[in-house]
């Protein structure tokens, strides 16, 4: 099968406390270059789609590509990760 993985919530879900997910999604643009992944967003997410204005503002920053997909909402990273 192909490796799957959760948005991250904006609330954790056994203690309620917030989480601040920015520095996830900041990452994201990068994990899904290095392991030539992409995000698909649908309207039947069991844990909930995840922010989507995060996506979109990585959209806007020309960090990600949202995707044309019948399957829903799907982004992919722009070009290559700066080397560390």
């Amino acid at each position: 099968g192909l490796p799957a993985a959760y948005m991250p919530a904006a609330i954790n879900s056994l203690t309620g406390e917030p989480v601040d997910t920015q520095p996830i999604y900041d990452a994201r643009p990068c994990a899904l270059a290095e392991h030539d992944g992409i995000v698909i967003i649908t309207s039947t997410s069991l844990f909930g789609p995840g922010d989507l204005a995060a996506l979109q503002r990585l959209v806007d920053e020309s960090r990600l590509l949202r995707l044309p997909s019948s399957l829903g909402e799907a982004y992919a990273a722009v070009g290559a990760c700066p080397a560390p």
